[in-house]
């Protein structure tokens, strides 16, 4: 008997759809047969559309996993912050996580976006975990922690965060 497990991916740009990627793919192989995963992918650029943001906010409100791949240092775009706000009251029995993953720019460090994803996973009574790195200069070459999923993925309540 297999585990049903739902996971929603949502990305900013082409570097975070690989990084986003390589986790998810990464994700299922360790999981193995004893998971059915369903996943749905969904580019932050469609989430303009209202009709696109509320399908999207309907499956993330049902999804065990929603990750998040967005640059580290910018502000979360204004699509992803009215897609969180149609689902941020999430009425769910089965505990659930948001997984912040994080394109490290060259010249930010800043954890802008980890303080924003961090703030709706507390609010949507959500586990959250966050993961950084930056593009591997091939994009067919995988970091050691994308490859293995050993990604140092933590709860945020072991991290220090300013907020």
């Amino acid at each position: 008997m297999s585990i049903s497990l739902k996971i929603v991916l949502v990305y900013g740009d082409k570097a975070t759809a690989r990084l986003g990627a390589r986790v998810s793919n990464s994700l299922r192989r360790k999981l193995g047969s004893d998971f059915q995963v369903a996943q749905s992918i969904w580019n932050a650029e469609l989430l303009k559309s209202p009709k696109l943001r509320a399908l999207a906010a309907d499956e993330a409100r049902q999804s065990d996993i929603v990750i998040v791949s967005v640059p580290e240092g910018a502000p979360l775009s204004p699509e992803i912050s009215r897609w969180f706000n149609l689902w941020k009251h999430r009425q769910r029995s089965v505990p659930s996580a948001l997984v912040a993953l994080l394109n490290k720019e060259k010249n930010g460090n800043r954890k802008v976006a980890e303080e924003s994803l961090h703030r709706f996973a507390d609010r949507a009574k959500m586990e959250f975990f966050s993961h950084s790195e930056a593009e591997p200069e091939s994009a067919s070459s995988l970091s050691p922690a994308a490859n293995g999923f050993a990604l140092n993925l933590r709860p945020l309540s072991q991290r220090r965060v300013s907020g």
